[in-house]
């Protein structure tokens, strides 16, 4: 598995650049079929991934965990374990910076410390200090959104923790395909 995100690596000289290239992705044509066509947005299976989020939780020992789903305007929350957000304006998303790690998960240890978040309601308002995202990708390698991790408290995340979060994910879509076949 490559290795995760970690958006201190983004410095000011590069931050413009990074915000179109994030405004290009979120709001791909492409991307947003497959997001509207998603089963997630029309079937309830909110058990199921409410679960897998508390699954996810527990084991990393996270306050949090959230299924989020990626429009052009929205976080939609569509499963949730220790959270009770519906919906977040893209632009204050911390997922929405998964669309630019090329499925690969993001790593977070301390929001304080990223030009990109210290600034953004979940980290001054929630006060989320420490996020750990993988990509929900469909079978033709399009991002849906993202099954994530947070704290209030920075921490290192494990490896263990982003291969966990991996495979959970991974459940997540099996899921979204199985809905296509039923």
């Amino acid at each position: 598995m490559s290795q995760p995100v970690n958006l201190r690596e983004l410095n000011s000289v590069m931050l413009k650049a990074y915000q179109q290239q994030l405004q290009q992705a979120v709001h791909d044509p492409d991307r947003l079929h497959r997001v509207y066509g998603s089963h997630f947005l029309h079937a309830d299976r909110s058990k199921q991934l409410d679960a897998i989020c508390r699954t996810a939780a527990q084991v990393t020992a996270s306050m949090a965990s959230e299924i989020n789903l990626l429009t052009e305007d929205t976080q939609i929350t569509i499963a949730q374990y220790g959270s009770r957000l519906k919906e977040v304006p893209i632009a204050e998303s911390y997922c929405q910076h998964q669309l630019l790690t090329d499925n690969r998960p993001m790593r977070i240890d301390d929001s304080l410390e990223s030009a990109l978040l210290c600034g953004m309601s979940a980290t001054v308002d929630a006060g989320i200090r420490a996020y750990l995202g993988v990509p929900l990708l469909t079978s033709d390698g399009w991002m849906l959104g993202t099954l994530c991790v947070y704290d209030t408290k920075p921490r290192v995340w494990r490896e263990q923790d982003v291969l966990l979060l991996a495979t959970l994910a991974a459940q997540v879509m099996e899921l979204e395909e199985r809905a296509d076949i039923e």
